[in-house]
């Protein structure tokens, strides 16, 4: 096989082992080996490609030259995908558009998902982290096991994505079920379709059904909103729709569906990959503890180090050259930003967690058009949840076996079991307060 520079090498073996439930549970040594061979490895008739190096990964992310599928793309690999519920909603999301879509629909949405509406989040992020943390310590009481991702780390972002959406508390499990069941459904054409195993095949037949419910219900919501206004983000994006005529009504709802998706599931991921390095390292932990100042410093690294999202696709727009190697118009092209976070040509010693290195920059929230609009909010609650466990328990401690997907693009965990105990100043507290009830 050839890879970038002219360098003959056969890398289709490392692709195989990133595929497998070993590579997928630790990619970062392959990850390694890949960019090792070359920065950018191809299949012999170059249409297939994976970029590990951080230059590579970060010129495909930011170059008109590469984009995503979109309706062309998918009416010459596939002329029936309007009969999919769940092709229609991708191909009426901003990840599935590239210019002038992209631009068009992507203005309307940031321009109500707006740092002012995320900074007013805080008090609410607050509240919430506090209960799920008060049920926490009322789980783990006498050093009883608690799962972090069942327990926190799912409901924290659920709960702010569909207060920001305006969804009800009382739908917010049915909307998990319903996006994990399109998460676990067939790869479409994402960064999944190219590195995930196909030992399963399934159907998007199992997921159009799925697809519809959402659809459905994010009409009604929409309907409501335009009837009885509010102040969440379907309100906002119901109001500028109709203002503003810019973009359709699929558009409309497929946008109210991707927040929902992408809002909780990478941070989800970001706050059980985050607990489980700290868990790893109790000497930072305890520096985090004592200066809680370093928490947005530790969430950087922790985006680089582990990060949720590990690979991203794009395709070649036309005829370009990466890394000295020439790729074909249409070309897929495996964006693997897992490996690009740990080049040591960008970042020293990559593969140890330093919240203080000076060389930030991690492509964990993709760059350029498609750059992730929730990287604030993501942000705001790993800060707020960080900060306010390790100020609540003075000990967290592994308690049980932890367990991740078997997933090599979306990376997380489905259990951290803990243990915890709280800080002598909150027992302390406790225990005044008894003495004057």
């Amino acid at each position: 096989m050839r890879a970038g520079k002219g360098v003959t090498v056969d890398g289709g073996e490392l692709i195989r082992a990133l595929r497998t439930p070993g590579g997928r549970a630790d990619p970062y040594p392959l990850y390694a080996q890949l960019r090792k061979l070359a920065p950018v490895w191809a299949e012999q008739t170059n249409d297939w490609a994976v970029a590990t190096g951080y230059a590579a990964c970060g010129q495909v992310l930011r170059s008109p030259d590469f984009g995503v599928d979109d309706r062309a793309e998918f009416d010459r690999s596939d002329p029936n995908w309007r009969e999919s519920p769940v092709l229609r909603r991708a191909a009426n999301s901003l990840h599935f558009m590239n210019s002038p879509d992209h631009e068009r629909v992507r203005r309307l949405v940031a321009g109500t998902f707006t740092p002012r509406r995320i900074g007013d989040m805080r008090v609410a992020i607050e509240t919430a982290a506090s209960r799920l943390i008060d049920r926490l310590a009322e789980r783990g009481a006498d050093g009883a096991p608690v799962d972090f991702i069942s327990g926190f780390a799912f409901e924290l972002p659920i709960t702010v994505i569909c207060d920001l959406v305006g969804v009800s508390p009382a739908d917010r499990h049915w909307f998990h079920q319903r996006v994990n069941a399109i998460v676990a459904g067939p790869p479409l054409r994402t960064g999944r379709a190219l590195l995930e195993s196909d030992d399963k095949p399934r159907s998007l037949a199992a997921v159009d059904q799925t697809t519809v419910e959402l659809r459905d219900y994010f009409a009604a919501l929409v309907a409501e909103r335009r009837e009885s206004p509010q102040s969440d983000l379907t309100s906002a994006l119901a109001a500028a729709h109709d203002a503003e005529g810019t973009i359709s009504e699929e558009e409309l709802l497929a946008s109210l569906a991707l927040v929902i998706a992408a809002g909780f599931i990478t941070t989800m991921n970001l706050l059980g990959n985050g607990l489980a390095i700290l868990l790893d390292h109790p000497d930072l932990t305890r520096r985090l503890r004592l200066d809680p100042s370093l928490a947005p410093a530790y969430i950087e690294e922790m985006l680089r180090y582990d990060c949720p999202v590990q690979v991203l696709a794009r395709r070649t727009l036309r005829e370009t050259t990466l890394d000295g190697l020439r790729l074909p118009a249409r070309a897929s092209v495996a964006v693997l930003v897992g490996a690009a976070n740990r080049d040591p040509a960008r970042f020293d010693q990559p593969d140890t967690f330093d919240p203080l290195r000076t060389v930030k920059q991690a492509l964990s929230f993709g760059a350029g058009p498609h750059y992730c609009l929730g990287t604030m909010l993501a942000r705001l609650e790993a800060e707020i949840a960080f900060k306010m466990l390790l100020d609540r328990f003075e000990d967290i401690t592994l308690a049980g076996e932890a367990n991740r997907h078997n997933l090599l693009v979306l990376r997380g965990y489905t259990a951290l079991p803990i243990s915890v105990r709280q800080s002598r100043h909150v027992r302390g507290a406790q225990v005044a307060g008894k003495a004057l009830s």
